[in-house]
């Protein structure tokens, strides 16, 4: 049996799995954008968005969100903005991003 080193990396960082399907410029954005949103907010707590992160990495582990995963990506998104006081037109950028990035990484899976 052989070490899998690629498994391995894709364990430790899961993102890895998504990065050669979907193009760097949609993950860019996203950064972009999410920076945008929380310049002159109250931070949220690392522990928040690092649930956010890994509960949509979860969710697209299969290809597949369903509509339990996509509740519970909405609910940890909402705890993020709720304890950011984000306003509206900058959360529909963000979810914007997160759809092309959704789109590009089903279009070329």
């Amino acid at each position: 049996m052989g070490l899998c080193l690629e498994c391995l990396e894709v364990r430790e960082n899961p993102s890895v799995a998504f990065t050669p399907r979907v193009p760097a410029e949609l993950w860019q954005a996203l950064a972009a954008d999410v920076r945008v949103l929380v310049e002159g907010t109250t931070k949220p707590s690392e522990a928040s968005v690092q649930a956010l992160v890994t509960t949509t990495q979860a969710a697209l582990a299969d290809g597949e969100i369903t509509k339990v995963e996509a509740i519970k990506i909405a609910q940890a998104a909402n705890v993020v903005l709720a304890e950011a006081n984000i306003p509206p037109e900058e959360i529909a950028a963000v979810v914007s991003d997160a759809r092309a990035i959704y789109v590009a990484w089903g279009a070329n899976g």
